[in-house]
C-alpha cells in the first residue's frame, strides 16, 4: 500500500505552478515514511514545499516533515510522520488511513 494523493487545483505564479494537494496515509505506515517523486504529484521538478499541515483533526496527533534527498533537491523525498508528544515516528504498519496532509507544491 501507499499513501494516496489527490491533487488539487493548479495555480500559477510565475514560470512555476503551485499546487494544493492532499495526501491520505495508507493501513501500513512504511519503515521511514512515504516516498514520493514529483511524479507522484504531476510534475518534472519539485522547486519547494511552500507548505505542509495536518488535514483533519486525526492527523493532528502526528507532526508532518518533508526529508529531501539533500537541502533543497526533492527529486525524491519522503513524507515521515513523528508523534507530536513523544518527538518518536510513528510506528512501522501503524493504520493511518484516517490522517491526511495538506501540501501546497510549486514546480514544474
Amino acid at each position: 500500500m501507499s499513501a494516496a494523493v489527490a491533487n488539487q487545483k493548479r495555480t500559477v505564479p510565475g514560470a512555476a505552478f503551485d499546487m494544493p494537494t492532499v495526501v491520505t496515509g495508507d493501513t501500513s505506515y512504511p519503515a521511514g515514511g512515504y516516498a514520493f517523486t514529483p511524479a507522484s504529484f504531476g510534475f518534472t521538478r519539485i522547486s519547494r514545499i511552500s507548505s505542509l499541515r495536518a488535514n483533519n483533526i486525526a492527523s493532528a496527533v502526528s507532526t508532518p516533515v518533508i526529508e529531501p534527498n539533500a537541502a533543497g533537491d526533492y527529486s525524491s523525498f519522503k513524507l515521515r510522520l513523528v508523534v507530536a508528544t513523544t518527538g518518536v515516528e510513528v510506528a512501522t504498519g501503524q493504520d493511518m488511513s484516517a490522517r491526511s496532509y495538506l501540501f501546497t507544491i510549486e514546480g514544474h
